[in-house]
């Protein structure tokens, strides 16, 4: 299920902020970086704060796990990173989903 402003509001029952605090499953990623965090982060903030058909900047692309989050939601991403190896994950990771996820 992808993440809507509804959806983000939900949380809770009177559609409140939904704090500080997010309780987010961690998700593997089989490729080989370190520190790749799970999906649902980006979607969420994205979700919350980019209007359908937006533009997502992510400056520290890494693996390209917030590209894939825009792409998923409908909006559309740049991505800036200096590490070869990781443009190349992302490359591959933003390719392979076709835009669709992980």
């Amino acid at each position: 299920m992808c993440p809507t402003g509804r959806r983000h509001a939900a949380a809770h029952p009177d559609g409140k902020n939904p704090g500080d605090v997010w309780s987010i499953p961690t998700r593997p990623l089989r490729a080989a970086h370190f520190a790749a965090f799970p999906i649902d982060i980006p979607l969420r903030a994205i979700a919350a704060g980019c209007r359908l058909g937006g533009k997502v900047l992510d400056p520290f692309m890494e693996s390209g796990t917030t590209g894939l989050a825009a792409r998923q939601l409908g909006r559309t991403f740049a991505g800036i990173e200096l590490n070869a190896a990781y443009c190349d994950l992302a490359r591959t990771r933003l390719t392979d989903s076709g835009g669709q996820g992980v």
